[in-house]
């Protein structure tokens, strides 16, 4: 009879002792700021989820009004906006969902502290020395997704920052292209691809004479002082110290070089995110629905931004001409035209002689500003040429009018409807082109119609 003695015995418990109480702990490297990194991303995701549809409401508000000279200002406010909270939602995401793989390997090593045991594991004999040579230790896998999910939180706010430090960039490029456009009209169509060709093509010179001549002076040489001037206000507009010691930091480690092409390309994914995101919600994708169903257009009569009753998200905002509703049973029917800078303005300075615009200070001034009012109501009226198409010409009334709901400026056109049989109608007028932006953006069509249907 054989049997253990009392120290073995001891020594035994007091070893299961050790790794059940050691796999109860937290592993002694982990990141000290997991719980401050998960407090981040969970209280933000959600929230940032909340920020998209705003940022897109306030662009189709605002796009449609402003004059093309703030046109690119809206277009690149709005799209780095949401490449900034595309990063952030993508790293919280995938953040959460590191800590959460991390959080389970606690777990289970907690419970199973012994780790895997591979003598009950069936199957093919093959597999199992595959999993065995490329299993590791628990306490190393906790390590790794531990190292690993701070890591993607870091990498997401260097992306993020880089976001925002190129939207300045864009900012100042378009204002640089705008001065070259009004000094220099006939570059007007390629001032802004000029200003940014020229910034970069300064950038990669700077770059390849630093790294082919100038690293091969003298320190105190003014071609090496020069180069330093120009990294250190580079240095300045990518953010200042604490991106110049976080980018590097990490660069540097992950992956060797590779370390930058990770952030470009985590740009460049929510670069493409955003841009699909917004291109997607304002055109009609015909794929999606056949090959037979007629492509629904403004000009087609029934289209939901034609009324104001179907007019949600961001259709709320849009430049197309509104009634109440398909069905009209009052005596007079309202239609109101969004007022557009780059459409009408333009056309109103050619076409229109107004009044001079009178002031608030006193009665006179009042009168003035009110007949300064009507005249470019019943100006830009005619323009649009509105015509109820299977009756009589109707009776109408123009009139400046401010719209409660969304904001916009615009005509209200009152239709006299009250002798208009019960029938189909269909409310047609004129759509003036669109002036050429900022940088030589516009329609030379101008044929184009707005059609409305309606049923009295």
């Amino acid at each position: 009879m054989t049997g253990h003695s009392p120290a073995t015995n001891d020594t035994a418990s007091t070893s299961e002792h050790e790794i059940e109480n050691a796999s109860l702990r937290m592993p002694r490297r982990t990141t000290p700021t997991w719980e401050i990194e998960m407090l981040i991303s969970g209280a933000l995701v959600f929230s940032l989820f909340q920020v998209v549809t705003p940022l897109d409401e306030a662009f189709a508000r605002w796009i449609h009004v402003v004059p093309p000279l703030v046109d690119p200002w809206i277009i690149y406010s709005h799209l780095y906006a949401k490449v900034v909270v595309f990063i952030l939602i993508g790293t919280f995401i995938a953040h959460l969902a590191m800590r959460a793989f991390w959080v389970s390997l606690i777990g289970v090593h907690s419970i199973y502290p012994q780790g895997i045991r591979w003598e009950n594991m069936r199957g093919s004999k093959a597999a199992v020395r595959v999993l065995q040579r490329r299993a590791q230790p628990v306490p190393e896998s906790i390590e790794r997704a531990d190292n690993a999910a701070s890591l993607v939180f870091a990498l997401g706010v260097v992306c993020a920052q880089f976001g925002m430090v190129i939207y300045v960039w864009t900012m100042v490029a378009v204002a640089v292209a705008w001065v070259l456009a009004w000094a220099l009209p006939e570059t007007r169509t390629y001032a802004l691809y000029l200003v940014i060709g020229a910034s970069m093509v300064l950038l990669t010179v700077v770059t390849l004479l630093d790294r082919l001549w100038i690293s091969k002076l003298a320190l105190d040489s003014a071609p090496v002082r020069a180069s330093e001037r120009f990294y250190a206000w580079t240095a300045r507009w990518l953010g200042g110290q604490g991106m110049m010691q976080l980018f590097p930091l990490i660069s540097t480690n992950l992956a060797g070089k590779r370390g930058v092409w990770v952030v470009i390309l985590g740009i460049y994914v929510a670069l493409g995110a955003a841009t699909v995101h917004t291109v997607s919600a304002r055109i009609d994708l015909p794929f999606l629905h056949g090959d037979t169903l007629p492509k629904l257009r403004r000009d087609s009569g029934l289209h939901p931004q034609h009324y104001l009753d179907q007019r949600e998200g961001q259709d709320r905002w849009s430049s197309a001409p509104w009634i109440p509703g398909k069905v009209v049973e009052g005596a007079y029917l309202p239609l109101f035209v969004p007022f557009i800078a780059d459409r009408h303005d333009a056309a109103i300075a050619q076409t229109c002689t107004l009044p001079e615009l009178g002031g608030e200070n006193s009665v006179e001034e009042m009168s003035k500003a009110w007949a300064y009012e009507d005249a470019w109501a019943e100006c830009l009226g005619g323009m649009l040429g509105v015509v109820v198409e299977g009756s009589a010409p109707r009776p109408m009334s123009f009139n400046r009018q401010r719209d409660g709901l969304t904001g916009h400026d615009g005509l209200l056109v009152m239709i006299d409807v009250r002798d208009l049989a019960p029938g189909r109608y269909v409310i047609r007028l004129n759509r003036l082109p669109r002036q050429p932006g900022a940088f030589g953006k516009g329609e030379t069509d101008t044929q184009q119609r707005d059609r409305i249907v309606f049923w009295r």
